[in-house]
C-alpha cells in the first residue's frame, strides 16, 4: 500500500508512492469519510479599483520600542455561501470573461522601522507566539529587496518563513499552522499518491511527480526584483519542473481577495507551468459566551454562572507546581463541556475554490466552488466530488496509452471527514496555547519548552 510522509513546520514535506521519501520528518497517515453542495461553471468578479496614492511623510517616525509586538488580524469575510450551479470541471470555458483584472501595484513605500530592524530572534518569537499568517502590510518590492540584502541571514534561514506577492506588495510571516488548516494537504497528498499508484503502478508513480508541502518557490515572471516567495500548503511538481503543476493553498481568516491574488501569482507568473490552484478558505466565528461549542455533538451542561465558577476554580489552582499538560487537558475538557466563558475554538466555516488561467493567460477564472463546512444536508443534490485531469497533473508527460483527459476524482465527503477529524486536535493546540499564557502570567514558563510542546500537540504526539 502506498504511503506518504511529512515533516514539521521547520521544513518541507514530500510524499511519493514508492519508494517512500521523507524530508526532515516522520511518516504520517490519514484516513477519512461524509458531502456537499457545489458550483461548477466559471464566474466573474470585477476587481476593485486601486486606492489613490497617499502622500509619504518626509521623515518617518522612529520606532516606539525595539520590542516587536504584532498580533494577527482576524478578517471575517464569511457569507452565506450556498452554491446552486453545477456542471463538470472539464466543461469550463476558459475563454470567457476573466474573473479578475490586473490590479495596479500598491504605492511604493519605505519599510517601516519595525520591519527594517526586525532580526532573526524577533521573527522566531513572532512565529512561536502566533498561529496562521501574520499579515504585515503593503511593502514595495524595491524596499523589500533592500531589506533582504541588509539581512541575508533572515532570507537564508530554514527556520524563518515568509511570503511576498509582488502583485499586491503584501508581506506575510508564516507562523504555526493549525491542524485544521493542514487538513487540505493531508487529504490532497494521500489521494494523489494513491490514485497515481493505482493508475500507473507503484514503481512508475513514484518517479512521475513530487507531492510535497512547505517548499519555498521564487523566480516568478514579471517580478524584476525577485522578491516574491510562496510556500504552498501542498503541490504537485514534475521532477524537471521549476514550478508546481497543481498548487493547494489554505487560508485561515484571510480575505478571499488575498487568496485569489495568490492564485493569480501562480497561474499567470509561472510560464504556464502551474495549471490548477485549489484554495480552501477557513473562517472562524467566535461565540460571545461559553454556550457555543466547537463540537456540534457537545452541549453545555451548566449555566453561565456555573461555567464561570468551574473555570475560575481552574485559574485559582495555578501555582509553580502546575503541569502544563495537565492544565491544557483541564481546559480542553471544560471547553468540550461548554464550560469556558471564552471557548477555545469558534464555529468553523470552509469553502473550496478551484482556479485556472484563461485560454490566453491574461487572467484567471473560477472553475469550481463549493461549501465544505458546515456540511450540507443529506438530501442535497449538489455535486459530491471534483476532478483534475491527468493532463493538468502531468503536463506533456502523460505516459503513452493513457488518455490525458482522464481525471483523478476527489470525493468531497472524504475531505470533509478529514477536516472534521482535525478539529479536536486544533482545539487541543488552542488549549495548550491558553495554558502557556496562563502559566506565563502567573509563575513563568520556559520559552523553548513551550514551543516544542505546541509542535507535539499540533501533530497529535
Amino acid at each position: 500500500m502506498s504511503m506518504w510522509c511529512g515533516s514539521d513546520c521547520s521544513g518541507s514535506r514530500e510524499w511519493r508512492a514508492v519508494p517512500i521519501q521523507v524530508k526532515n520528518g516522520s511518516p504520517v497517515l490519514a484516513s477519512s469519510v461524509s458531502g456537499y453542495q457545489g458550483r461548477h461553471d466559471s464566474s466573474h468578479i470585477p476587481a476593485s479599483r486601486s486606492p489613490k496614492k497617499r502622500l509619504r511623510p518626509k521623515t518617518p517616525s522612529p520606532p516606539a520600542s525595539p520590542k516587536v509586538n504584532i498580533t494577527p488580524v482576524n478578517v471575517d469575510w464569511a457569507k452565506d455561501s450556498s452554491i446552486i450551479r453545477t456542471g463538470s470541471l472539464m466543461d469550463t470555458n476558459l475563454n470567457q470573461q476573466p474573473l479578475l483584472h490586473e490590479t495596479k501595484p500598491a504605492d511604493v513605500m519605505e519599510l517601516p522601522a519595525w520591519i527594517r530592524d526586525l532580526g532573526p530572534k524577533q521573527m522566531l518569537e513572532l512565529q512561536a507566539e502566533n498561529e496562521g499568517t501574520l499579515r504585515m502590510g503593503k511593502i514595495s518590492n524595491h524596499a523589500l529587496a533592500n531589506w533582504m540584502s541588509r539581512y541575508p541571514e533572515l532570507v537564508e534561514s530554514d527556520d524563518l518563513h515568509y511570503e511576498y506577492n509582488f502583485l499586491t506588495q503584501s508581506f506575510h510571516i508564516k507562523c504555526m499552522a493549525l491542524p485544521t488548516h493542514d487538513s487540505l494537504q493531508i487529504y490532497f497528498a494521500r489521494e494523489v499518491v494513491l490514485s497515481l499508484a493505482e493508475r500507473f503502478g507503484r514503481a512508475q508513480a513514484g518517479t512521475m511527480v513530487v507531492v510535497a508541502s512547505g517548499t519555498t518557490f521564487s523566480g516568478f515572471t514579471g517580478d524584476g526584483f525577485g522578491t516574491s516567495r510562496k510556500l504552498p500548503d501542498a503541490y504537485i511538481q514534475l521532477p524537471d519542473g521549476r514550478f508546481p503543476t497543481v498548487v493547494c493553498e489554505a487560508g485561515w481568516a484571510e480575505s478571499h481577495e488575498d487568496l485569489m491574488q495568490d492564485a493569480r501569482l501562480w497561474l499567470l507568473h509561472t510560464n504556464g507551468e502551474t495549471r490548477i490552484v485549489i484554495v480552501i478558505s477557513f473562517t472562524e466565528k467566535n461565540p460571545k459566551t461559553g454556550a457555543a461549542s466547537v463540537n456540534p455533538d457537545c452541549r453545555p451542561t451548566v449555566s453561565t454562572t456555573d461555567s464561570e465558577e468551574n473555570e475560575q476554580s481552574v485559574l485559582d489552582s495555578i501555582d509553580h507546581k502546575t503541569d502544563l499538560n495537565d492544565l491544557a487537558q483541564r481546559l480542553f475538557e471544560l471547553n468540550q463541556q461548554g464550560k469556558l466563558q471564552h471557548p477555545l475554538l469558534g464555529k468553523i466555516n470552509a469553502s473550496l475554490h478551484i482556479y485556472k488561467a484563461c485560454g490566453g493567460g491574461e487572467d484567471i477564472v473560477e472553475s469550481f466552488a463549493t461549501t465544505l463546512l458546515p456540511p450540507p444536508p443529506e438530501e442535497s443534490s449538489a455535486p459530491n466530488e471534483f476532478g483534475i485531469t491527468i493532463k493538468d497533473l502531468l503536463g506533456n508527460h502523460v505516459p503513452e496509452g493513457h488518455n490525458p483527459a482522464d481525471e483523478i476524482v476527489f470525493g468531497l465527503a472524504d475531505l470533509q471527514q478529514v477536516m472534521q477529524s482535525s478539529i479536536p486536535r486544533t482545539t487541543r493546540l488552542r488549549a495548550t496555547d491558553r495554558a502557556i499564557k496562563l502559566l506565563k502570567s502567573t509563575v513563568g514558563l520556559d520559552e523553548e519548552a513551550t514551543f516544542a510542546q505546541r509542535k507535539r500537540i499540533r501533530y497529535g504526539e
